[in-house]
């Protein structure tokens, strides 16, 4: 698990200790950063924004989210946040395996209504904002869903299922579902290329990357692969890869007492004055302060039922866990 400027926590166990497939995380993004890396998992998202304002990106879409608005991310759909305006921001994520909403009785509401989104036949609206009332009444499910995973009362995962069924119904009743027809033939290319070059990424930050060995699995010139890349990522493959090593790096600095070099080294840079340059650039502050800050935060033994304040949020790209 990546831990983030925000917070997370896995929900593994109802009451009876049965697995209930749902994760819920609360962020902060500072001015400048990136709000949400690019990437994808096969859950289903709603992510509602608290304060402030992100530019999202759900595949080539990217819109302006305020606070008080939410979006909905299909299961498997690349998607982003991306800095908008100097004041940062504070949002709530739920992402939940959509069989949560099953049924061992394969009614109708079963059959009409759920069936199509467990199939992908079907999903929901992307947006969510305060214009239309049955908008406005899924943004109050949603903050109720936030209510009901910070106060964890006992039946807290009926409460989430109840609000969960009601967005549906809000859905239902307007006949706001979304058609996912097949891509037409090629229409699959470039998120799927995408996501084989993030793995790529993922499995050999460690070493020198060549831009030449990324455009090669897309059959593409070097400078045709840098402007794709920068099409959807809104930066060029060496700022993502830089900034995918800076992220391992945090990680290594809140985990051990292993020299800066070490560390360096180990995610990919070749200097020490080069790798602390970066960090500043992406994270606004040394790699020294950086371990300083979040080892005097306990970092990694918050939990949201009990102070609201950072842990970590799962995040999946191609099946692994960032």
């Amino acid at each position: 698990m990546r831990s983030d400027n925000g917070s997370a926590s896995r929900e593994t166990g109802g009451s009876g200790g049965a697995p209930f497939p749902l994760t819920a995380s609360w962020h902060r993004a500072e001015p400048d950063a990136t709000v949400v890396d690019c990437h994808w998992h096969e859950e289903a998202e709603f992510l509602l924004v608290l304060e402030g304002r992100t530019l999202f990106q759900i595949g080539k879409e990217r819109f302006s989210v305020r606070a008080g608005e939410a979006v909905f991310i299909h299961g498997g759909d690349i998607h982003a946040g991306h800095p908008l305006g100097g004041d940062g921001c504070r949002y709530f994520s739920v992402s939940f395996d959509m069989n949560l909403l099953g049924s061992a009785s394969f009614d109708r509401p079963q059959e009409e209504y759920v069936q199509p989104l467990l199939d992908g036949r079907r999903s929901l609206p992307v947006r969510y904002t305060r214009d239309e009332a049955w908008s406005r009444n899924v943004l109050a499910e949603l903050d109720g869903i936030r209510r009901e995973l910070e106060e964890r009362r006992r039946g807290y995962e009926l409460g989430v299922k109840a609000r969960l069924f009601r967005i549906l119904a809000e859905i239902a009743a307007e006949n706001r579902w979304i058609s996912r027809r097949p891509e037409a033939s090629g229409g699959e290319f470039e998120p799927q290329l995408l996501k084989r070059v993030l793995s790529h990424i993922e499995q050999h930050y460690a070493r020198r990357i060549y831009i030449r060995e990324l455009a090669k699995m897309g059959h593409m010139a070097d400078a045709q692969f840098c402007r794709f890349f920068k099409r959807w990522l809104l930066k060029t493959p060496t700022e993502y890869i830089n900034g995918y090593r800076i992220k391992k790096a945090a990680e290594l600095l809140t985990q051990s007492d292993r020299k800066l070099s070490d560390i360096a080294r180990e995610v990919g840079f070749e200097y020490p004055s080069y790798f602390i340059r970066r960090f500043r650039d992406e994270l606004r502050c040394t790699p020294a302060a950086y371990r300083r800050r979040h080892r005097v935060a306990g970092f990694a033994s918050q939990d949201p039922a009990a102070s609201k304040k950072a842990v970590t949020r799962r995040m999946y790209s191609s099946g692994n866990v960032l």
